[in-house]
């Protein structure tokens, strides 16, 4: 048996749910081991702790234009 659901539905459904609003991240994070911050200390437990979210989020329009061209 397969099921659909229509994505936009989906988000919308999780975005109104007020038990869901603290655990929905809206920008990326870092997170590290030790309170050195070091980049070998950096800890990736999430898709939003990940250096490409980041990166993306953070970049100006012309180098996202760069980042997908190559």
């Amino acid at each position: 048996m397969v099921y659909h659901r229509d994505p936009l539905e989906v988000i919308r459904g999780l975005w109104g749910d007020p038990a869901f609003a603290e655990h929905l991240v809206y920008k990326p994070g870092k997170f590290f081991a030790t309170e050195e911050r070091t980049r070998d200390d950096r800890i990736y437990h999430e898709m939003w702790s990940a250096r490409t979210w980041h990166a993306l989020q953070v970049c100006t329009r012309r180098s996202i234009f760069q980042f997908n061209s190559h």
